[in-house]
């Protein structure tokens, strides 16, 4: 993260010291997911897709003008 994040703060490289170990956190969302009725399951993957598709469209829309300018 330090080698190819360098611009990052250190409140940032904290965060992800934080998760990068013993946080299994695929394991923990499968979990969470086996203990929801079929239903509440596929409200969730719609859910996740939403996010997703949201996140990507915000970070598309920060990183753009970088690429439109190089």
């Amino acid at each position: 993260l330090k080698e190819h994040y360098t611009h990052l703060s250190e409140k940032c490289t904290e965060y992800f010291e934080l998760h990068c170990d013993g946080y299994d956190e695929a394991t923990l969302l499968a979990n969470e997911m086996d203990a929801l009725s079929t239903v509440d399951q596929q409200r969730a993957v719609t859910a996740c897709k939403r996010v997703c598709r949201s996140l990507y469209d915000a970070l598309t829309g920060i990183h753009a003008p970088y690429v439109a300018a190089a």
